[in-house]
């Protein structure tokens, strides 16, 4: 039994974990010595290696919760005292948790962006959204102590709006669906729609702020 309600953040925090402070913590042992003469993390220590990488920095491999190889991750919340429509929505998040933003998609939308409908996991695709997240999670392996935290930044503040949002978007939806239930699906996909697109534009940026701060290091 949980010790509290959990909310959505909690448990997406659970989907981005990767035993980090704990006896089962893969960087823990990736250290250099810095210009001070202080043993520190080294930048290139990540919870993601490849086998390669960690055979040769002896590393103890460990299937921690948060996933590198996923191609999605989704929480579902299901609320019986609003409509379906409403009630019903998933948080989705394409590629690793760790560097993605997960945005709300109702059960009452009538569609889905575009980006979203394209698989591309068999070849990169610009046109296809999972590439603009997948290709931010693969270069910060490169230096993952640095770009994990300027990808945060990105991810953090799209999630924080979508969750500020959320109450005032249900009410309004609710108060369209109980006029129109069609006006508030209209409504719903719209502004799904727009926050998804917005995330998907910010993570191909992001990919091309990636490699230019950090292409001496590739």
């Amino acid at each position: 039994k949980a010790e509290k309600k959990l909310s959505v953040n909690d448990v997406l925090g659970i989907f981005r974990d990767t035993y980090q402070e704990t006896p089962y913590d893969m960087t823990a042992s990736l250290t250099t010595v810095n210009r001070k003469g202080e043993i520190v993390k080294s930048p290139v220590a990540s919870p993601f290696l490849n086998r390669d990488l960690m055979s040769l920095l002896k590393v103890q491999r460990e299937r921690t919760i948060c996933c590198s190889r996923a191609t999605y991750v989704q929480v579902t919340q299901s609320r019986s005292w609003l409509p379906d429509a409403i009630g019903g929505v998933v948080w989705l998040g394409y590629d690793n948790p760790a560097t993605t933003p997960h945005t709300p998609f109702y059960c009452g939308i009538t569609q889905m962006p575009e980006s979203y409908r394209i698989d591309g996991r068999w070849g990169f695709r610009t046109d296809c959204a999972w590439w603009a997240f997948r290709r931010v999670s693969q270069l910060a392996q490169f230096r993952w102590q640095h770009m994990s935290k300027d990808i945060k930044k990105v991810w953090f503040e799209i999630e924080e709006k979508a969750f500020k949002d959320q109450e005032s978007i249900e009410k309004e939806a609710s108060g369209l669906f109980k006029q129109n239930p069609q006006k508030a699906k209209e409504f719903l996909t719209k502004y799904c729609l727009e926050l998804a697109n917005k995330a998907v534009q910010s993570y191909w940026k992001l990919g091309d702020d990636l490699w230019g701060r950090y292409t001496r290091y590739f």
